[in-house]
Parts: structure tokens; sequence; C-alpha cells
């Protein structure tokens, strides 16, 4: 089978391939301008935790060491632990709202 008889037989499939070729080669023609990236003028980031996260991984790695019966009753005290502040925080919340609908009943008054 040639070429034209493929076109031929298939003569939308053979514009859409070419299409996509010269897209493709349109593409890949670079500009002509590099937008130049601003010098920042603020202070670059440095992270100065490197001993939280040494502290971290040296207790990742015991963890891992002693298995799950030894540090089960760690992990269940620190979700315990979260749900307090979790339970905490929507308490404040909460308080928050109530005492906002308190102003607002002494100000409609």
């Amino acid at each position: 089978m040639s070429i034209k008889s493929i076109i031929k037989k298939h003569p939308k499939t053979s514009i859409l391939i070419f299409s996509l070729i010269v897209l493709y080669l349109l593409l890949l023609i670079p500009t002509d301008t590099n937008p130049l990236i601003p010098e920042g003028n603020k202070k670059p980031f440095i992270w100065n935790r490197d001993s939280l996260w040494k502290n971290l991984e040296s207790e990742f790695i015991r963890a891992g060491l002693d298995g799950c019966d030894k540090i089960k009753n760690r992990v269940d005290s620190l979700f315990t632990y979260s749900e307090k502040i979790l339970i905490e925080k929507q308490l404040k919340e909460h308080l928050k709202k109530v005492h906002k609908v308190i102003e607002e009943s002494k100000k409609a008054k």
C-alpha cells in the first residue's frame, strides 16, 4: 500500500496528522526574547530546623526497631492529646460565636 492510497482512503486522518506535525514543528521554533527574571530584594529562606528533623528521624527509626506493641501506648496517648486539642479549639470557636450572638442581641435592645 502506498502513501497516496492511504491518504486517499483516509483524508481526514491524514489532514489531522499533517496538522499535528506542522504544529509540533512550529512549537519547536525558539522565541527570540527571553524575559529576564527579576532579582529578589528579600533575604532567602533559611530553614534552620535541622535539629528538629534529626530528632524526628531518630524517633522514627527507634519506633521502627521497637515494634508496634511497644509504641502502642505512646501513639494512643498522642491521639488522645490531639483529640483534646481539637475539642478545645472547637469549644473556643463555639464560645466566640455564642459571645458574638450575645453582643448582637445586646446591641439590638
